[in-house]
């Protein structure tokens, strides 16, 4: 589902902002946010990919029953070598929400550098919007750079919904969860917004909507699943999101104005 930008008059005093022809606002060189960004995007992928493989192996080796997990003769019927394959998965999981987590945490970052680059009050975006900053800081700082260099949201390169779900699984993995389960499960939030989440197995939205609508904890849903797809798509457009934003903004804050909007 696509959320809509709301549309918001930034009210951003030209006091506020700091745009020095040259230099930082400490008055050293200017900085790369974007290749600073990618950087630390890459490692996260090289993480993720590297982490992850050995239990992918150990999976596959399971599945295809090949040494050392050669089935033997039984005659209970259960699947051999389940405990084993569980636990790789689980461990799988962990790796991949892990690697959301940072990735979340590159994205605040992100948006933090660039405030802290624009304004004498790094706070000024989210003080001209407060509400919808307490919807999604996504969008609020989106909309707000937007605002500033006259980009249009309607040609955004970046998918905004994907990249704020990569926000509400980090929340959901840093708040939810039992001592008894293994899995996190979308909340009732998270599914109004995405009723088909980026982050869950496919296999799992066969879920009841009524265990949803009737958990009292607000946990009943899906389980939040970061699947190596997902997960890469997820890296990829955090790239695309600073592509589309690194030029105008450099251009608003170290020379140029604003880009000319096809609004305009």
């Amino acid at each position: 589902m696509l959320l809509e930008f709301d549309r918001v008059a930034f009210q951003l005093k030209g006091n506020d902002c700091y745009r020095p022809e040259v230099g930082t606002r400490e008055g050293g060189n200017t900085m790369d946010v974007d290749y600073f960004l990618k950087r630390r995007v890459d490692a996260i992928v090289q993480f993720y990919e590297e982490a992850s493989s050995r239990f992918v192996e150990t999976m596959g080796k399971i599945e295809k029953e090949e040494p050392p997990f050669e089935p033997v003769y039984a005659e209970d019927g259960e699947p051999q070598f389940l405990d084993e394959w569980l636990q790789q998965s689980y461990s799988l999981d962990l790796i991949g929400r892990s690697a959301i987590s940072n990735l979340s945490n590159t994205l605040k970052i992100y948006f933090e550098t660039w405030s802290k680059l624009l304004w004498k009050n790094p706070q000024a975006c989210r003080e001209a919007a407060p509400e919808l900053f307490k919807r999604s800081f996504v969008r609020g700082y989106v909309a707000c750079f937007a605002e500033v260099t006259g980009l249009d949201l309607v040609n955004c390169a970046a998918d905004i919904d994907v990249i704020e779900q990569i926000i509400l699984a980090r929340n959901l993995d840093g708040h939810a969860g039992s001592l008894t389960s293994e899995a996190i499960r979308h909340n009732k939030s998270t599914l109004t917004k995405f009723p088909v989440p980026l982050f869950t197995d496919p296999n799992d939205m066969y879920w009841p909507r009524s265990n949803i609508e009737n958990d009292p904890f607000g946990f009943g849903g899906p389980a939040l699943h970061v699947s190596a797809h997902a997960f890469r798509h997820a890296a990829e457009q955090v790239r695309v999101l600073s592509n589309w934003l690194e030029e105008p903004l450099r251009k608003f804050k170290y020379g140029g104005g604003r880009t000319q909007s096809t609004d305009e």
